[in-house]
């Protein structure tokens, strides 16, 4: 009775089969016998989450991070998350715009911090903090940087669902958003999902002109009048 990481673990499990009654009773017991548990204060942030209580929740992550001294990112990620929901489903803001951007503001501050410390962890995580943050700052109205973070991510070579969601999303963003002309497009900064392709493609082109360049004389009278027009 005395173990709080048994009260935690079983917390834990129950939120896993989605029994938000007995997680909160046990992390409840977890809490009240350690004030100081990370763990304790994490899970019940996503308890919360999954009874909609986003302030509550945003408040939890806070204190574990408050708590935690090695830098975690997780947390820092679920704290943007809970301030994500709260920020979509106030009605508050509805007429407010500016508030709205105020809150995609600090998302977004939070998920660069989130990134700064995901250096040394896992790959799959860090891939999804620039996936989130690419779609702020789309929100933020910034183009050019999240194609950056797409591309990022990308780069990682993360597993396979983040990898699709991230290159659908390029994908729009250069075609819809940022919709460079086709000189732009192929030669100065190439669609970001096929750079070398694009590259090879017009490198193939110059060489085949550089080495038709001495038949020229021999086959002019070949080329039709409007080509020399235009």
């Amino acid at each position: 009775p005395n173990e709080v990481r048994a009260y935690i673990d079983l917390g834990g499990f129950f939120v896993y089969i989605g029994d938000l009654k007995d997680a909160s009773k046990n992390i409840a017991i977890a809490l009240h016998k350690d004030k100081r548990n990370i763990y304790a204060w994490y899970l019940q942030g996503v308890i919360d989450i999954e009874n909609k209580k986003y302030k509550s929740a945003s408040k939890y992550f806070k204190r574990a991070i408050h708590l935690d001294n090695k830098g975690n990112s997780r947390l820092l990620l679920w704290e943007a998350y809970a301030n994500f929901l709260e920020l979509e489903f106030s009605s508050k803001l509805d007429t407010q715009p500016k508030k709205y951007q105020e809150g995609v503001s600090s998302i977004i501050r939070k998920l660069e911090k989130a990134n700064n410390l995901s250096e040394n962890d896992k790959k799959e995580e860090k891939a999804y903090i620039l996936y989130f943050l690419a779609a702020f700052y789309l929100k933020s109205k910034d183009v050019f940087t999240a194609k950056q973070k797409l591309e990022e991510c990308i780069s990682l070579e993360p597993e396979l669902k983040i990898k699709v969601l991230a290159r659908e999303m390029l994908s729009s963003v250069w075609n819809n958003q940022i919709r460079p002309s086709w000189w732009h497009w192929w030669i100065n900064s190439p669609s970001p999902l096929y750079k070398n392709c694009k590259r090879a493609g017009f490198s193939f082109l110059l060489v085949l002109i550089f080495l038709s360049l001495p038949l020229y004389p021999f086959i002019r009278h070949w080329i039709p009048l409007t080509l020399y027009i235009f």
